[in-house]
């Protein structure tokens, strides 16, 4: 027995029967089940999700596609009518191809001497749009098209094939589907929709940027009297919706692609949620993530500073809880408009000497001590099947004898070659692995950070939990929970964390990481009491800094034009010191504690992503 909905429609469809059962298998469908194509239905469209930051307010939509699907009993009655009417009326009497439809549609062009006319049936835009998604030479398109829409027949009703399509659709402005295009150009959701209203959104189908009110309200105007005029007026259309178009073509776009804020924490967001198999993009999730408005806030900020001083820099930074894996907040870039990648997570440098303080903590858990004495003056060191290996310090600065505090303090490269070689390049290498930084080779310069390819800072950030937990490992994560458009929780982060290591070794390097940044190699000059150890390679620098709440990592890469040694880098242009001491300053003076604007919706059972993505725009994070 049909669906409620579908007995509604045929009353209002021409008394149309909606079949219930499958078409049955032809000859050209049992070619197709032979095709590279196994897995054609259900067809998987990707949808929004909304993400929230802490304090329940809106972060942004998620999803590579701006699409909400609906059922069928969820759409409006006149839409489906209208769009059945407007795009294939043999919809219900063909099984995938319409002969009849491509010889109408050839005379209607051949009369033009143009292109005025498509034969695609419904299902043949449903295969092109949601199953091919190719760039084929138009002939071999067309007939895979044919051929999965063939097939689309064989394997499903039309009533699903109806919903898929409907939600499948292109409506211009970079919106798919038929409810968010109802939202989007009419502010209500598609059941809400009525005939003139039906008839607007189904004149888009053919031409979204043409037909658009936002863009060509004559186009659209006439396009709507058009239809009016020569589609079959349901009888029990209200008279009254006749003049609905002329607030149709005020309408203004309201949903934009890019994210409002925090673009690249999104998208770490987005990258995390298709690893933790939640459904996504497929599923309607409301996402709960770890970003706090006032760290995102003050990152940013610094970024804007940064670019009006450097506009080419490549930068990237993130701000972590101390105590735990959250991030807080995350940069991957000074512009996400202008470089979308996120430098933050998948960028790559060798991280120099920010490797010096896990040797130093390697040292103490096998009998070392923090006061033990080394020379500081240049190296040659032999190495088998290999050129000697000549360390030098920065500027040829050396301090004779010194302790290994004050060698982690003043980033002595020669004290540590002499360390790297009492310890071990082995058990280095296993401990660096332990904390999650990726290492191919055991060799003595990995204490310089000679690790291939690199790090990313947010392996970094990770790794430097050790020293700003006491020793514990966290997981960084951008999700606290995941929770289905039903309510249902589909994951929650059970703050994961290792011990690697006992709190009395690594408060030895903590204390030596604090006397960096107030008289070491990691002073910026400012008066926040922080711990923090810089790095530098060929091609950048880093700033890894922590206090008891926040651990900030900072990252900043050469322009391609810039000689190979480092301290000829521009005094005006921007390094990773000179980010992260901007962001610390911001965060002591910052009230970082945001409003629950969204409080109400603290413990609620469902949250649904439709009524979530529409609040009032003043209420946005800014």
């Amino acid at each position: 027995r049909p669906p409620i909905w579908a007995t509604e429609a045929d009353r209002i469809c021409a008394g149309t029967r909606i079949s219930a059962r499958p078409t049955p298998l032809s000859s050209a469908s049992r070619i197709m089940l032979l095709l590279p194509h196994q897995h054609l239905w259900p067809v998987r469209l990707p949808q929004l999700s909304v993400a929230l930051a802490q304090g329940h307010q809106i972060l942004g939509p998620l999803g590579p596609e701006n699409r909400i699907c609906v059922g069928l009993e969820e759409i409006s009655p006149w839409l489906v009518e209208a769009v059945i009417s407007v795009e294939d009326r043999r919809f219900y009497r063909h099984r995938g191809v319409d002969p009849i439809g491509i010889g109408r549609a050839v005379l209607a062009n051949v009369r033009r001497g143009r292109i005025v006319q498509g034969g695609s049936t419904i299902t043949q835009q449903l295969a092109r749009s949601a199953v091919l998604r190719d760039r084929r030479r138009p002939i071999r398109r067309k007939l895979a098209e044919v051929l999965v829409a063939i097939s689309l027949e064989a394997r499903a009703t039309k009533t699903q094939i109806l919903e898929a399509y409907l939600n499948a659709a292109y409506f211009g402005h970079g919106i798919f589907g038929v409810e968010l295009a109802s939202r989007h150009y009419l502010a209500k959701p598609a059941r809400s929709v009525n005939w003139v209203e039906a008839v607007y959104l189904a004149g888009l189908l053919s031409s979204p940027a043409r037909y658009c009110a936002c863009c060509n309200p004559v186009r659209a105007v006439q396009r709507l009297a058009f239809l009016l005029n020569h589609l079959p007026r349901p009888a029990v259309a209200s008279a009254t919706d006749d003049a609905c178009y002329r607030r149709v073509e005020m309408r203004k776009t309201l949903v934009n692609v890019m994210p409002r804020t925090a673009p690249y924490f999104l998208s770490g967001v987005a990258r995390q949620l298709k690893s933790l198999g939640v459904g996504f993009p497929y599923s309607r999730l409301v996402v709960r993530t770890t970003l706090i408005p006032g760290v995102q806030a003050a990152i940013e900020r610094a970024c804007q500073e940064q670019e009006a001083i450097d506009p080419q820099s490549r930068v990237a930074c993130l701000v972590l809880g101390a105590q735990d894996g959250r991030v807080l907040g995350i940069a991957g870039g000074l512009d996400y408009r202008r470089s979308p990648f996120n430098a933050a997570i998948s960028g790559t440098l060798q991280p120099g000497s920010l490797i010096k303080p896990f040797l130093a903590l390697c040292a103490l858990r096998i009998g070392g001590s923090m006061k033990q004495e080394y020379d500081s003056a240049p190296l040659s060191i032999d190495q088998p099947n290999a050129p000697p290996w000549r360390v030098r310090n920065y500027r040829d600065l050396y301090r004779g004898r010194i302790s290994l505090s004050e060698a982690l303090i003043h980033s002595d490269n020669a004290v540590f070659a002499q360390l790297v070689l009492k310890v071990g390049p082995d058990i280095l290498a296993e401990f660096l692995s332990t904390c999650g930084l990726r290492v191919q080779a055991a060799v003595p310069s990995l204490v310089l950070g000679a690790l291939r390819p690199g790090c990313s800072p947010m392996e970094i950030a990770t790794a430097f939990s050790v020293f700003s937990a006491h020793g514990s490992l966290y997981r960084s994560t951008f999700i606290e929970e995941v929770a289905l458009d039903d309510g249902r929780i589909a994951y929650r982060w059970d703050e994961p964390r290792d011990q690697v290591a006992t709190s009395r070794f690594v408060e030895e390097v903590r204390r030596a990481l604090r006397d960096a940044a107030r008289r070491g190699t990691a002073q910026t000059g400012s008066n926040a009491a922080i711990h923090a150890k810089t790095g530098t390679s060929i091609s950048g620098s880093w700033f890894a800094s922590f206090d008891d709440a926040f651990r900030v990592v900072t990252w900043s890469e050469r322009q391609a034009e810039a000689d190979g040694d480092v301290s000829a880098y521009p005094e005006k242009g921007v390094t990773a010191k000179a980010l992260a001491n901007r962001i610390w300053t911001i965060l002591k003076k910052s009230s970082l504690t945001s409003p629950a604007l969204y409080g109400a919706f603290r413990g609620t059972g469902r949250l649904d992503v439709r009524d979530l993505l529409w609040l009032e725009q003043e209420f946005q994070i800014q």
